[in-house]
This record gives C-alpha cells, sequence and structure tokens, in this order.
C-alpha cells in the first residue's frame, strides 16, 4: 500500500441516488480491503435510500454538514455536523437530508468492497 494525499475534490467521483455525489477518498486496492471511505454530498430535501442492512460490512456515518435524519434499527436519530454513526452488519438502517439545504457526510465501510456496488448503480 501507498500513502495517499487528496485535495478536497479529489478522489472517484460517482453521481447516485438521482443527483447525488460520492467521491471515494480510499478503496479497497488502497486499503488491503480493509475499509473504504466516500464524502457524501446530498441534494436538499434528498429522501434517502429505502431501509436496508448489510450482511458483510460495518458503515459508519461522520457528518461534516448540514443535517441528516437516521433511522437505525428502528430508532430516529437528527444528526448535525460532528455526529458520528456505527451500523454494524445486519442492522436495518435508512437516512435522507431533511432540509432545505445540502448536507455532507463521511462515510466508511468496513471491510472495503461496498465501492463496486456503488460504481455499478451511478448514474
Amino acid at each position: 500500500m501507498n500513502p495517499i494525499v487528496l485535495g478536497p475534490n479529489d478522489g472517484e467521483r460517482l453521481l447516485i441516488h438521482g443527483g447525488n455525489t460520492m467521491t471515494f477518498k480510499a478503496v479497497g486496492s488502497d486499503t488491503g480491503g480493509q475499509y473504504s471511505l466516500c464524502r457524501y454530498e446530498a441534494r436538499a430535501g434528498w429522501p434517502g435510500p429505502q431501509t436496508h442492512a448489510h450482511p458483510d460490512f460495518e458503515e459508519a456515518f461522520y457528518v461534516l454538514s448540514g443535517e441528516f435524519e437516521f433511522t437505525v434499527a428502528g430508532s430516529v436519530t437528527r444528526a448535525g455536523p460532528g455526529t458520528f454513526l456505527l451500523v454494524p452488519r445486519g442492522v436495518e438502517h435508512s437516512f435522507r437530508n431533511p432540509t432545505d439545504a445540502q448536507s455532507e457526510l463521511l462515510g466508511i465501510f468496513s471491510p472495503a468492497g461496498a465501492e463496486e456496488a456503488f460504481r455499478r448503480r451511478a448514474d
């Protein structure tokens, strides 16, 4: 593995979920398959994905700006900047941007591999 230094707008950028942007900063090939990390920009009012669970990886979220509403195992959390959520394997969850402004978060997937699914679903 080699060190990575990326600027704010650098990385593998995908358009996903009808106009949102995912920018992968590190993927499995960068981390020996340990994790992948992306910056997710959610448009204002984005309704989010349907409730789902990932049997093969944990998903963590760290809110950078704006606000998200997360539903994790049936519990709803309104999350502003600095909020961290960890969703273990197999736990149902969803998230959305209920505000009238763009919101951003970091998404961490462990182990890596989720990036392949997002590449297939990119707009």
